[in-house]
């Protein structure tokens, strides 16, 4: 996390962008968290609302199952 910072990276940003318009939104964001014993911390939430509120579809996915289903199903693959 220190070298992370270190390089200038910000608490909070979503793991994963999709910039492919979708449903009238200019994409998908997917936090990524474990299947258990993981939650979004204050700073991703918050990251996560403004996000949304600028038109973006966003998702807290648990385990990668959960968000290749979450893609298939917003993206009709």
């Amino acid at each position: 996390g220190g070298k992370l910072k270190a390089q200038g990276a910000k608490a909070g940003i979503p793991d994963n962008w999709i910039v492919r318009p979708v449903k009238g939104a200019p994409g998908v964001i997917i936090e990524l968290k474990r299947v258990r014993g993981s939650s979004i911390s204050p700073e991703q939430k918050k990251w996560l609302q403004t996000l949304s509120s600028f038109g973006w579809i966003t998702f807290v996915a648990h385990g990668a199952d959960s968000a290749i289903k979450f893609v298939r199903e917003t993206y009709n693959f």
